[in-house]
């Protein structure tokens, strides 16, 4: 029932806008809901992955799809930052008036450890999240091939000597 409730408010919160309603404090709220919505998917889709017994074009799939959830997660964060604390990033020369699209690539070039230095963390709790979503975009690679290749093996080794080949 959590859950539903959860899907009720975010039906209502993304219907405003649309609606003609234009609030701070509902887009704030649209944007930690959705970050809440993806860190469930995200979740759920680690479960499939820690509970299949193989590796598969599935699995393989899933582990990609996590990291594009964390990626719009981190995206998501990073604006709902900036929306508080509007000195939060320094934004290079061609970027007026940053959107959705802009927090996502940097999100994405800091989970990658990339660091192109044209989007900055200017104060303490931007370059706080950027710290956090370095360091879980390089653990989650490191962890879920880990993951992958010892299931890969373990199925591997379960073979007979006639089917590995």
């Amino acid at each position: 029932w959590r859950r539903g409730i959860v899907v009720f408010m975010m039906i209502i919160i993304l219907w405003l806008e649309p609606a003609g309603v234009h609030n701070t404090i509902i887009n704030n709220t649209r944007l930690l809901l959705l970050v809440l919505f993806f860190v469930f998917i995200i979740y759920s889709l680690s479960r499939f992955i820690r509970r299949s017994k193989t590796v598969s074009i599935r699995v393989i799939l899933v582990a990609i799809n996590i990291y594009l959830l964390m990626g719009i997660s981190f995206g998501n964060l990073a604006l709902l930052l900036n929306w508080f604390y509007p000195a939060a990033y320094t934004f290079p020369p061609n970027i007026q008036e940053p959107a959705f699209v802009d927090f996502v690539y940097f999100s994405f070039v800091t989970m990658s450890t990339v660091g192109y230095g044209d989007f900055l963390p200017a104060i303490r709790q931007s370059q706080m999240l950027a710290y956090i979503t370095a360091i879980t975009g390089q653990l989650y690679v490191a962890i879920i091939m880990a993951i992958i290749v010892g299931k890969y093996l373990a199925h591997s080794e379960k073979k007979s000597p006639d089917e590995q080949f």
